[in-house]
């Protein structure tokens, strides 16, 4: 699990790097009878078009990327019986869920 929060976060953080806004990356955790992590960023957002092919393995827009990074984290979180989903709001935003 820990690899996978330390995809999203990487990827968050060299999006908001990248974006002309002041970076900004959040994370939240809840727990109950589902961990909930969701990270957020102040990048430029997922084009509408790349947003299918995400977690293509390697698919990227990143010079230098592997295209492994998103594609990892959903098989971690499958892998432990969730999920990990681009969720649909003005800013880029994942949100990884596990049974506790």
């Amino acid at each position: 699990m820990v690899q996978a929060v330390w995809a999203l976060l990487q990827n968050g953080a060299e999006a908001a790097l990248a974006a002309p806004a002041p970076p900004r990356v959040t994370l939240s955790i809840a727990g109950g009878d589902r961990l909930t992590v969701e990270v957020a960023d102040s990048g430029t957002g997922i084009a509408a078009a790349d947003r299918a092919r995400i977690f293509r393995p390697f698919h990227t827009d990143k010079p230098g990327g592997s295209g492994i990074g998103l594609t990892l984290a959903r098989r971690i979180a499958r892998a432990h019986g969730g999920e990990l989903v681009l969720l649909d709001r003005g800013e880029t935003s994942f949100r990884l869920t596990v049974p506790v």
